[in-house]
């Protein structure tokens, strides 16, 4: 492993990203905000072998690959609760220095995983991803709800499902709406 740090314009793509990139005929993964690498080099190295240019913003001019973190989940894993909380640990970002957002980011996460679990227990195959989730949260009021007391009736998941829904429908409106705010405005990039 090795990393370059230097101002922009040094030099680092030119001079040491795009020659190791081309030189080498193993995996490699490179961070590329502006895309500029992909654009010098994604052809190269698809001819070396497979290559995916994951570019949610279109910066790269490449197709960009796309990956389903729920894809590999299957409803009887032993692992899935954490697969979930690990997965929430990710979307739902704590900013440093800011313990008042924690309570709010924690019920976020808990709504999160549960509506996740629901997604890959009780989903088609074909509609497991963070999409299906993202719809969960932006559903209207009534069809929300619907949607927790399905919740509340799984047994999958060794009742996780169930647990989540019930904390989130135990509060009280006012707090209940701040946190599936909260879990919506940590998810809209999936819009």
């Amino acid at each position: 492993h090795w990393g370059t740090t230097a101002a922009n314009g040094a030099g680092k793509g030119g001079g040491t990203v795009i020659p190791t990139v081309l030189g080498v005929g193993r995996s490699v993964l490179v961070v590329d905000h502006k895309g500029e690498n992909a654009r010098s080099a994604g052809g190269a190295r698809r001819r070396i072998g497979t290559t995916h240019v994951l570019d949610p913003f279109e910066v790269s001019g490449h197709p960009s690959a796309c990956y389903n973190p729920l894809d590999r989940w299957t409803p009887d894993s032993l692992d899935l609760g954490e697969d979930a909380a690990s997965l929430t640990e990710a979307l739902v970002m704590d900013p440093p220095g800011q313990v008042t957002e924690a309570h709010w980011n924690e019920e976020a996460k808990a709504i999160l995983g549960g509506l996740i679990m629901f997604c890959v227990c009780h989903e088609d195959r074909d509609r497991r991803s963070l999409a299906t989730v993202r719809e969960y949260l932006t559903l209207s009021p009534d069809r929300l709800k619907a949607l927790l007391e399905l919740m509340q009736d799984s047994d999958a998941a060794g009742g996780l499902i169930a647990r989540a829904a019930n904390r989130f429908l135990g509060k009280a409106d006012r707090e209940a709406a701040s946190v599936l705010s909260n879990a919506q405005r940590h998810t809209h990039f999936l819009d």
